[in-house]
């Protein structure tokens, strides 16, 4: 996982393996051995048994098109909620997760808005995970009621239309004061929830404020992006409209932590977002990977790269936790996925 955040950092394209299989091969050897000497009349009778088992693990690489697909596809909301419902991670998985949210683009390399100061993004991802851990906000799921049909006159609904809507999950529900009705159906919508004794304070009126959000509101729905984001919208809006970035958009945003030696610097092996060739920060606060010519002793992981040695200092829990998170939605988004038919690598690992 590090080195394919280093590999990004170089613009070059990460690379994954996995467990193709594992053969093993048993050995067993016997000696037998029969000694005298001359003139003494000592006889010596000695044996050996020994036992060898030998595993061979084979590696291919993940180049088939479900893990393509799943490492370039949005991450799901749901994913944030997971990580979310652990109150301190609720700020890192927004900042990490989320590309763009109302309009709200969180990047500090783009120019920002006249209502969003710089690192805007970067704030809101912040206090709303200190607020998470005051327990003051929360992102959850609700059951809602929403309508899938037009109004229909009751007249019309017989009860084996009742009873059909029902085994598919669906019911008829009165409206317009009992004039019609019209065919519900119940379902999980993802929301933010606010406390009422936070709703009104300056914090939430300044997140409402830079995600153009209705104010005054306890939970707001959250939504995935979707077609006609350039339709004009409301100038506030009761819903959170999410971008979320792909496992390798989160690699190439995460890859900006990577100190890059500063001859690579000046050989032009790495630029920046803007094109200049010195080391990115976005990842700021979130990950920082050193660099040194000589294998650091105290590292907690730590690859080799283009003659250089690339880690993360076991002295560093910031970073250590979120490279442990960033496996957790490895492994959560991408799971393996499948795996060519010839394998790349095969170690006797018995030996």
């Amino acid at each position: 996982m590090l080195l394919n955040i280093v590999r990004t950092r170089y613009n070059d394209s990460p690379e994954f393996l996995a467990l193709s299989s594992i053969t093993t091969q048993f050995e067993v050897g016997k000696d037998i051995s029969f000694g005298n000497e001359f003139g003494l009349g000592n006889a010596r009778l000695a044996g050996k048994i020994a036992a060898a088992d030998r595993p061979t693990v084979s590696l291919a690489p993940l180049q088939d098109e479900q893990f393509t697909r799943r490492f370039l596809s949005p991450i799901r909301l749901d994913t944030i909620y997971l990580f979310a419902l652990n109150d301190r991670r609720m700020g890192w998985i927004l900042r990490v997760v989320v590309q763009k949210a109302n309009g709200l683009t969180n990047s500090p390399d783009v120019l920002p808005r006249e209502t969003s100061p710089a690192g805007a993004f970067e704030w809101i991802a912040q206090t709303l995970g200190d607020m998470a851990r005051q327990q003051q906000v929360e992102i959850a799921y609700e059951e809602r009621i929403e309508p899938v049909s037009p109004a229909i006159d009751p007249q019309l609904i017989k009860g084996t239309d009742v009873v059909a809507a029902v085994e598919k999950g669906y019911q008829f529900r009165l409206a317009d004061k009992g004039k019609t009705v019209a065919l519900t159906q119940k379902k999980r919508e993802l929301v933010l929830r606010f406390s009422p004794q936070v709703v009104g304070g300056q914090e939430v009126e300044t997140i409402t404020k830079l995600l153009s959000l209705k104010p005054g509101q306890l939970t707001y729905s959250i939504k995935p992006a979707i077609e006609g984001q350039l339709k004009p919208t409301p100038p506030l809006r009761k819903e959170l409209i999410v971008n979320t970035r792909s496992v390798e958009e989160i690699f190439h945003f995460l890859s900006f932590g990577v100190e890059v030696p500063v001859k690579h610097i000046e050989k032009g092996l790495v630029r920046n977002q803007n094109g200049c060739s010195i080391p990115g920060s976005t990842a700021a606060g979130l990950l920082r990977i050193r660099s040194s010519k000589v294998r650091p002793h105290h590292a907690a992981v730590a690859v080799c790269y283009q003659g250089y040695w690339f880690s993360i200092e076991d002295a560093d829990p910031v970073s250590k936790e979120t490279f442990e998170r960033l496996l957790e939605l490895y492994n959560l988004e991408i799971r393996g996925g499948g795996v060519v038919g010839t394998p790349l690598l095969t170690l006797p690992v018995g030996r």
